[in-house]
């Protein structure tokens, strides 16, 4: 399990799940959650690679 924070959520305590994209903590709204796991799947990827060598840099935004 990687945790992953958001980068827009509304709250600093919400955190999801790289591999499954499900809400371990928090509870965002249901609009946001939806934003949220749309944008962890584009870039799903890529937060593990910078997970796995602990280089982190900005991911674009959704579109």
């Amino acid at each position: 399990m990687i945790p992953f924070r958001p980068p827009f959520d509304l709250d600093p305590f919400d955190l999801l799940n790289i591999d499954t994209l499900e809400m371990i903590e928090g509870d965002l709204p249901k609009r946001a959650k939806k934003l949220v796991i749309e944008w962890a799947k584009m870039n799903k990827d890529e937060m593990k690679k910078m997970w796995d060598s602990q280089e982190f840099h900005k991911l674009p935004p959704l579109e």
